[in-house]
């Protein structure tokens, strides 16, 4: 239990709502609730992201985005990172069927 943890870095992404954790720093943004949108395409490059410092705010409270856009570029940077690595581009794009099935091709 003493033993520092090994994971660095871990993210996630969830029908266009995502996030990315690194080093004690968590990145978020959500577009919303997918199945409340009315069918309208939800654009990811239009979300909102947060930023928090867990080691110093676990409870997130205090949004850091706007006063750390530079820390807030490069977790959005890693995120993307991530995702290119683990195949998970383009964001969202499983979500609508006839779309999805057009982005593999």
């Amino acid at each position: 239990a003493t033993e520092p943890g090994r994971r660095r870095s871990q993210y996630f992404e969830m029908f266009i709502n995502r996030g990315i954790y690194n080093d004690g720093w968590w990145a978020a943004s959500r577009t919303g609730i997918p199945w409340e949108s009315g069918g309208e395409a939800i654009n990811p490059d239009a979300a909102t992201w947060e930023l928090y410092n867990l080691d110093e705010d676990w409870s997130q409270a205090n949004d850091l985005a706007a006063s750390n856009s530079e820390k807030l570029e490069e977790m959005k940077l890693l995120f993307l990172l991530e995702s290119t690595k683990n195949k998970n581009l383009p964001i969202g794009g499983g979500l609508w069927s006839t779309k999805s099935k057009h982005l593999r091709q």
